[in-house]
């Protein structure tokens, strides 16, 4: 009693109840109930409660009231509660039925129920009322049912006229309070577990009749005919228990409603309907169990089996696993409270268990007739030798349930209960043991409610819910756990040692694992089953099956596991048996796919981007005109038609296999100028990836290995080949030396036309990674760029990219080995116009002997270079200073026949003739070496020739200023050629970005 005042301090609605347990525990209370319970129940619900009363014949009893008194009180302690369908096969010849009529019409009503749920069906029906009424017949005058797959209840009256849906989710094998409010011509409300889950207003001019009487009232089935159960159809209904049916005529309000879903009323007026009321007598069952439970069990948390028993000696190993692939522990133990209470809990269920028909091995899982022998889920760490829990990684602080002198073995790493040995109260029957004896049964701790999911159904057999995807374990079935099935199926171990996948509705449909793989076994983890029927249009066929308590963002290892999805194709084995490893293929192509067909976007371009990465440039031939590079072409498209699967955040991990990728529909890029005839290649070096570019969706049960999958848009495909090419290049060199050369890379996209498929840049198109400086060269610009096509030839049409590199002749050495030696020789035989006039051999013999050099030089650079039908700078260059020295050996033969000339206009020999004499300061001059073998006198020099020392002195002018003039000319026009492509170059820099996927 120290409850109620606590209880009554939190809520107003708790307020009401507590004054009603009060009251419940007074003597008028019983008297009260002795006078309704004679008067058969019936009450009106308008009132709640009860309240006291004058007291004056309430001590007057008879015998008979007080037995009457004594039952009531009983029958209101506890319900019955009707199961349909518990064994969860489909039937139609299990429902409840109200014995009589509805004797009256329903206007203004509340129609409240509680029920647990077994198995979903397509659509559930709870309750069906129907009538006939002057050949007027109405199966669905009023109807409440579920739809497990849309997660709604609904409630309609005068079939579906009026109706009302409220999200509803079935809580499989609990309590659930539903009460329906109909307030005539005005509202609908539906209440869950006392809260109310929907309402709606109603149109008054839709109202034209209450719900009419004399109809039959069916609990668990659906009527297509009044009261027949010939014509109701088992996928319509209802698998689970139902108890305390109530209708009252009156409007309930929500605080009372609350209360019944709380299990806080008591008394018959408040308990019972007075339509309908809840009493077992008012009630027919077919094909249903009948059992009483107190009332206020129904409002206790109901959960599933926590503490699952396996009945079969095989190691812990064993066992560690098995219970992970249930999503279960085996019970470490913290305490020792904690483990005499799971101890005596096994003992009893150990001890609930017949023994006959167990084998040898089930028969050990008990010890002296009914001790309990399972596992200790610790570990002991060999390194520390400390014992461990395996699940959290940490020490236990309670040393354990040790008997005797355990542990003992050293090499025992695991510990399991053996017999029972008591202390002071405290139960120490602990032994060590190594982990791979198969010599303890096994406890398995699961959360309350624990899934565990099939996966590898088809499509059909999912949408269609011919067999489940979720399971329970509840019970067991030849001392194996049973899987239980939310709606269509469950799994067992039947009669012939073998796990079974049966359909409720249609036992011939079902898949099984041989006897010999299911001895000593159990279902879990990835097994390969047999199909007897009704699974994927197989029979008696093989199919891969996974079962495990892995969600759709785990990975069900081989044995049953469970570890990171994204784990998985790692590189990095995290399964025990390493299986995440093995399911490691990309691509799932669809029936119908074809390689040689490209992919295609109805009203679209299917855009193939391209990158082209060089890594340097290994021949520029000018002679051969052409070049040569090394380069990593990318390629990368999208192919809508492929699904991918288990792909990892790094491209470089998602490579396609060979066996995938020639399946595949892969571009043909052909080098349209490469000297040699070229196009994308597929051999070992080619690297098929995929590049993850969105979140995946969803994995579906339908797949036996879990795996993220992506469409086809939300990823790219990317094929990368490292080439080494030659391409041509039209070189232009009319400005040699100083010329750069615009060269292409042109690639062509073959097998699919630009109106469906065209290529786009990747990113910037291009990158180079070399070096800027060649040995000839320097690499001025790389541009990429995607040739316009115009729309009326793109259906006939391959798109194009091209790669435009400019070269950039690095002119150091022609300056250096051309330009400045011809400049030294040419002013050497220039510098021939210092010597004296008179020494014509050695001025001719300087300016032959520098001619042939510069000749020479001329050679070998034509050779160097193509021919072509025009001169280069280079060429005119060469032909000038060839030429001018031509033009010194023409001048230096002029001057020496005008010397000539002026000595034989001398009259230096006549007789009589003295130099001295005739004023010269030396009247004797040696003959100079230079003019020996002169044919002139050796005492004549060239100061002896004026005229012929002004001709040589003009003409050192004139040929100074010409090829001053020249040099000016020359050099105007080369530099006005290496701007010119610089310009170009800089206003390239506002060209626009290259586009992108």
């Amino acid at each position: 009693m120290v409850r109620i005042p606590i209880l009554c301090s939190s809520l107003l609605f708790l307020n009401t109840a507590c004054q009603a347990a009060e009251y419940y525990k007074t003597d008028y209370y019983k008297q009260s109930n002795a006078i309704s319970s004679s008067q058969n129940l019936a009450f009106s619900s308008a009132q709640p409660f009860i309240g006291p009363e004058e007291e004056s014949v309430s001590h007057q009893r008879t015998e008979r009231q007080v037995i009457e008194i004594g039952e009531t009180e009983r029958r209101l302690k506890e319900t019955f509660v009707a199961s349909f369908q518990s064994d969860g096969y489909y039937t139609s010849q299990s429902y409840g039925k109200l014995k009589l009529p509805l004797k009256q019409d329903l206007w203004n009503f509340t129609l409240c129920f509680r029920l647990m749920t077994f198995h979903d069906r397509p659509k559930t029906y709870v309750i069906s009322y129907a009538t006939r009424n002057k050949g007027d017949e109405k199966d669905n005058e009023m109807v409440v049912s579920m739809n497990p797959n849309k997660q709604n209840i609904k409630f309609s009256k005068m079939d579906g006229r009026l109706k009302l849906r409220t999200y509803y989710k079935s809580a499989y094998r609990r309590w659930r309070h539903i009460c329906i409010v109909y307030n005539y011509g005005k509202e609908i409300e539906i209440y869950i577990d006392g809260e109310i889950a929907g309402n709606a207003i109603l149109n008054p001019l839709q109202e034209t009749r209450p719900i009419r009487g004399e109809g039959v009232l069916i609990l668990g089935q659906e009527q297509d005919d009044v009261g027949s159960a010939n014509l109701f159809d088992a996928s319509q209904s209802f698998s689970g228990s139902l108890t305390q049916v109530n209708i009252w005529s009156t409007l309930l309000d929500n605080t009372t409603i609350k209360m019944h879903s709380n299990c806080l009323l008591s008394g018959p007026k408040n308990q019972l309907g007075d339509v309908v009321p809840w009493l077992e007598e008012e009630w027919e069952f077919f094909n249903a169990t009948i059992e009483r439970l107190p009332r206020l069990d129904l409002c206790k948390e109901t959960v599933g089996l926590q503490d699952i028993v396996f009945f079969q000696q095989r190691s812990y190993n064993f066992y560690y696993e098995t219970c992970q692939a249930i999503g279960g522990e085996l019970p470490v133990f913290y305490s020792q409270g904690e483990f005499q209470e799971s101890y005596l809990y096994a003992k009893k269920i150990y001890g609930m268990q017949s023994k006959t028909g167990m084998s040898v091995k089930e028969l050990g899982c008990f010890f002296r007739g009914d001790e309990a022998r399972f596992w200790v889920g610790r570990q002991r760490n060999k390194e520390t030798n400390q014992w461990m829990d395996p699940y959290k990684q940490a020490v236990l602080p309670w040393e354990g349930a040790w008997y005797g002198g355990e542990p003992s073995e050293p090499s025992h790493d695991c510990a399991n209960v053996w017999t029972t040995y008591s202390t002071q109260g405290e139960i120490k029957n602990w032994y060590s043991a190594n982990c791979a004896d198969r010599s303890s049964c096994a406890m398995c701790e699961t959360k309350p409610g624990q899934k565990i999911h099939l996966k590898g159904l088809c499509v059909d057999e999912i949408d269609s819910k011919i067999f489940d995807t979720d399971y329970y374990i509840f019970g067991m079935i030849n001392f194996r756990i049973h899987l239980l099935g939310v709606q269509s199926s469950h799994i067992f171990l039947d009669d012939e040692g073998q796990w079974r996948l049966e359909n409720y509705m249609d036992k011939s449909k079902y898949a099984f694992i041989s006897k010999k793989e299911s001895n000593d076994r159990y279902p879990v983890g990835r097994k390969t089953w047999t199909v007897k029927k009704g699974i994927c249009d197989l029979e008696d066929k093989p199919i891969e099956f996974t079962l495990s308590a892995c969600n759709s963002s785990m990975f069900t290892c081989d044995y049953g596991e469970c570890i990171e999805l994204s784990k998985k194709c790692d590189l990095s084995p995290d399964c025990k048996d390493r299986s995440d490893e093995e399911y490691c293929n990309n691509i799932e192509l669809p029936q119908g796919y074809r390689e040689t067909l490209a992919p295609r976007k109805v009203g679209k371009v299917n855009p193939m981007l391209i990158n082209v990465t060089i890594s340097s440039f290994t021949e520029v031939s000018t002679v051969n005109l052409r070049f040569a590079a090394n380069f990593l072409l990318t390629l990368r498209w999208r192919d809508d038609r492929i699904s991918f699967i288990n792909l990892n955040n790094v491209t470089n991990l998602n490579k396609v296999e060979q066996v995938d990728r020639d399946m595949m529909w892969i571009p043909n890029v052909v080098f349209r100028n490469a000297i040699t005839p070229s196009s994308t290649t597929l051999n070992e070096d080619t690297k098929v990836l995929i590049n993850r570019e969105h979140e995946p969706r969803q994995g579906s049960f339908r797949r036996a290995v879990e795996t993220d999958v992506y469409d086809g848009d939300w990823v790219s495909i990317v094929l990368q080949h490292d080439y080494h090419s030659k391409f041509e290049c039209e070189f232009n060199l009319h400005n040699y030396p100083f010329d750069s050369q615009k060269c292409e890379m042109v690639f062509e996209l073959t097998g699919i036309t630009s109106k469906y498929m065209s290529f786009n840049q990747d990113g910037p198109g291009v990158n180079y990674l070399g070096k800027d400086y060649l040995t000839e060269f320097k690499v001025q610009e790389i541009k990429p760029s995607v040739v316009e096509i115009d729309d009326e030839l793109k259906a006939s049409t391959y798109s194009i990219f091209k790669v435009s590199v400019l070269f950039e002749r690095r002119s150091e050495f022609h300056l250096l080995n051309i330009y400045l030696q011809t400049i030294v020789l040419n002013i050497t035989a220039f510098l021939t116009l210092f010597f004296d006039v008179t020494n014509f051999s050695d001025r001719i013999m300087v300016a032959l002997t520098v001619m042939l050099v510069v000749a020479t030089i001329m050679t070998s650079i034509q050779s160097s270079l193509p021919p072509t039908a025009y001169y280069k700078l280079i060429d005119i260059w060469l032909l000038f200073t060839l030429n001018i020295i031509v033009v010194l050996m023409i001048g230096h033969t002029i001057l020496a026949w005008r010397m000539k000339k002026e000595e034989e206009e001398m009259t230096l020999l006549l007789p009589g003739f003295n130099p001295a004499q005739n004023g010269n300061p030396k009247a004797v001059r040696p003959v100079s070496a230079i003019s020996r073998g002169s044919r002139f006198r050796p005492d004549r020099d060239d100061r002896d020739f004026p005229t012929t020392r002004k001709w040589n002195k003009i003409f050192k002018i004139s040929v100074f200023s010409f090829v001053s003039v020249f040099l000016v000319i020359y050099w105007s026009v080369s530099m006005t050629a290496w701007l010119t492509v610089e310009t170009s170059r800089l206003f390239s820099c506002i060209l626009p970005q290259p586009r992108s996927m």
